[in-house]
């Protein structure tokens, strides 16, 4: 017997498996009803943590550019922020910084950069943002989301 979800050869698209193993995280961690938004200006990295956060059970929204992230009007009311370091025209910290104080605290941050200098490590960790470094291995970007969003606060 064919599943109804199946295509006509019994076998699953990609969304269809995707859709499937969120639903288990879901249910594993509770995380759908997390809204993760991912600013970075890679478009293969921006698709590739989509299918993944979307994989552990995460809503996620993308963005290819700081401006396509600061004029959208339809950003959650709490969220955490994935954000990429090197944007064009503006550094994911100093992005963040931008933000106001209100939509900054409902909105927890971790940065993602390859080989963060002692500087910048200082600097997000004196406003509170955690660096995960790329490249991103296991479920190291997923578990610091669920930290962040759960503790609302970082610790370096």
């Amino acid at each position: 017997m064919i599943d109804p979800g199946a295509d006509s050869d019994g076998s699953f698209s990609l969304e269809q498996d995707a859709a499937a193993l969120a639903g288990k995280a879901d249910r594993r961690h509770g995380a759908r009803s997390k809204v993760v938004l991912v600013i970075d200006d890679d478009p293969a990295v921006l698709g590739s943590l989509k299918f993944s956060l979307e994989i552990e059970g995460f809503s996620v929204r993308c963005y290819d550019s700081p401006a396509a992230f600061l004029t959208a009007g339809d950003l959650p009311l709490r969220a955490c922020l994935v954000v990429d370091q090197q944007l064009p025209g503006i550094s994911g910290l100093d992005l963040l910084a931008s933000l106001d104080a209100e939509r900054r605290a409902a909105m927890p941050a971790i940065l993602i950069t390859s080989y963060p200098s002692a500087t910048l490590r200082g600097k997000a960790e004196a406003v509170g943002v955690r660096i995960v470094e790329k490249p991103l291995l296991s479920n190291a970007l997923s578990e610091a989301i669920m930290q962040v969003m759960t503790q609302g606060s970082v610790q370096g």
